[in-house]
């Protein structure tokens, strides 16, 4: 089968290379936070002003030290993401100013949808971590928001990314999973093969009412929430409706029933004093 996608030549590579080794070098890279230009002048880098610059050799020595991957510790250690190796992770859409709904209305985001993404992410079977504020809220100064280290934008995101959508957000999610599990390593084993199962079937049986096709039915396929697996004729005898009308139903129904996970207490407590520091500066 052919593979469509087109790995870059190692010249391209080089290029490519050369070209952002020049760019670190010659043009630099500002940093705001006086504490992280301190740092780069004890480590001998260039700094002039908020501009830091970089030499090749610095670049490829500080990329030794980077480990080959990384755990993003989370409150519950079974919510932890593993970032890096063969390890990828998936999130929402973030930092959009704008709602649009399922009837097509846009309108400035609040922290009421905020808070709403937060819960349609911890309630989310197929993504792993939300990396920043989903929204910004026109009831919130942007200077209150936190920085982000990783931007993801898996769910939700339209417009530019000047709008978010939460019906768009539950499609995406369905659609997260579905590439989740197309990137799976396929099973090759005694077990998947089934040579008993071929034998017994012989070569004018079926495969399809076997125990083993049922068995493995239940889990070979994604089971969507959202897409409509009946006939054309059952949609419109039924009103099954559009999309965009099913996804907000999800939506209103994920909402109501979401319950705030269990926190340890400390921990929460620490989270409240470290949040209530950054805000006062």
């Amino acid at each position: 089968m052919l593979n469509r996608l087109q790995p870059l030549e190692k010249r391209q590579l080089a290029t490519l290379h050369n070209a952002c080794m020049k760019i670190l070098s010659i043009v630099g890279v500002v940093f705001h936070e006086a504490e992280a230009l301190e740092i780069f002048k004890k480590q001998g880098f260039k700094v002039d002003g908020k501009k830091v610059f970089f030499a090749e050799d610095q670049v490829l020595k500080a990329l030794e030290t980077v480990p080959p991957e990384f755990t993003i510790q989370a409150r519950n250690p079974e919510k932890s993401v593993t970032i890096g190796g063969d390890h990828f992770a998936l999130g929402p859409g973030w930092g959009a100013p704008l709602i649009i709904d399922a009837n097509g209305e846009r309108r400035n985001a609040s922290m009421e949808d905020q808070d709403n993404f937060c819960k349609l992410v911890q309630t989310s079977h197929y993504l792993d971590l939300v990396a920043g504020s989903m929204v910004i809220p026109a009831d919130l100064s942007t200077g209150l928001l936190a920085g982000v280290h990783f931007v993801h934008q898996a769910c939700g995101i339209l417009g530019a990314y000047s709008t978010i959508s939460f019906e768009k957000f539950v499609l995406d999610e369905e659609a997260c999973e579905l590439m989740k599990r197309a990137l799976c390593p396929v099973d090759i084993s005694e077990e998947s093969i089934g040579l008993d199962l071929i034998e017994r079937v012989g070569n004018s049986g079926n495969y399809m009412m076997t125990d083993e096709t049922v068995m493995g039915c239940r889990t070979a396929f994604f089971p969507s929430c959202l897409a409509q697996r009946g006939t054309y004729e059952e949609w419109c005898k039924n009103d099954l409706g559009n999309t965009a009308r099913i996804a907000a139903k999800h939506v209103e129904e994920r909402l109501e029933a979401y319950v705030k996970p269990d926190n340890d207490p400390t921990m929460e407590k620490d989270l409240k004093r470290y949040v209530t520091a950054r805000l006062k500066g």
